[in-house]
């Protein structure tokens, strides 16, 4: 299933690490957001009472990014939504306003909380999505002025979510989880499931999210999630020619790769062959 085909937006499941520290100062301290009746804040509980371990189900929490109505099978815990939920508790249950109608940027926050994966569907989720985090990748300054207006609110959450879970070389809200079909069947194997290219996920992960959504992961890295077939394992080996050469110099898809593509040729190139060629799993028979 390429990218470029994918639209409509689901939700699927992964657990991971927490993140950064919370950044203050001009966004405002925590206890400078106004408390509602019945809410906490803590660094492991949402103020929407959604606990940030995973597992559970809750039925009634309309405000929860962590975990959904129960009887839906794809919206479930995942690091994004852990981040989120942990450093931008506050702005959370503003834009939910539990007691009234939920502020439009309610949704934006949901839809990056459950959507933090940038290039592939989960395998399990029966569909096709889109990255939910790209509103937060790059945000406009701060508002001057009435702090407690919606405008300077919102703004004030987009610094947050950006600020805590968009930064480093892994960012919680950009999840590369490259993924391929089995055979003919409908059926879809994670990278880091497959004996040769979980080489990939173990040693370069870093170098997957920055490249997640170019053309060269599905002409080639996506082929290592399915090693199995005999195709697939030497279209993946075909990665390590790109780190022998300088950037640019690799050109087996002829004009199609430009100067981003061919950088990320020449990282994913040097990844298989440090930590990948060597393996059994990965040499072509």
């Amino acid at each position: 299933m390429s990218r470029a085909s994918t639209a409509a937006a689901i939700v699927v499941a992964f657990t991971g690490a927490a993140c950064t520290a919370i950044v203050v100062g001009s966004i405002g301290e925590k206890s400078d957001w106004p408390e509602r009746d019945g809410a906490s804040s803590s660094s492991t509980t949402s103020s929407s009472g959604s606990s940030s371990s995973s597992g559970g189900e809750e039925e009634d929490n309309e405000c929860s990014l962590l975990l959904v109505r129960k009887g839906s099978p794809l919206d479930k815990d995942n690091r994004c939504a852990r981040c989120i939920n942990e450093y931008c508790d506050d702005h959370v249950e503003l834009a939910c306003n539990r007691e009234g109608q939920a502020k439009p940027w309610f949704q934006t926050l949901k839809n990056c909380a459950r959507n933090p994966w940038d290039g592939y569907p989960e395998p399990d989720s029966g569909g096709s999505f889109s990255w939910g985090c790209g509103r937060y990748e790059k945000v406009e300054p701060l508002v001057e002025g009435d702090q407690q207006s919606d405008n300077a609110r919102q703004r004030a959450s987009e610094h947050c979510v950006h600020d805590n879970c968009l930064q480093g070389a892994e960012p919680e809200c950009r999840l590369c989880e490259v993924s391929k079909t089995k055979g003919t069947t409908s059926e879809r194997q994670r990278l880091r499931d497959d004996k040769c290219g979980s080489c990939f996920t173990e040693n370069c992960n870093a170098v997957l999210v920055e490249c997640c959504d170019l053309p060269i992961m599905d002409d080639y890295i996506a082929a290592c999630a399915y090693t199995n077939e005999k195709a697939n394992k030497r279209k993946c080996g075909e990665i390590g020619d790109a780190g022998l050469v300088d950037a640019g110099d690799w050109k087996p898809l002829g004009s199609r790769y430009g100067a981003e593509d061919q950088a990320c040729a020449k990282k994913l190139g040097e990844c298989f062959n440090t930590h990948c060629a060597a393996k059994k799993e990965c040499q072509d028979e």
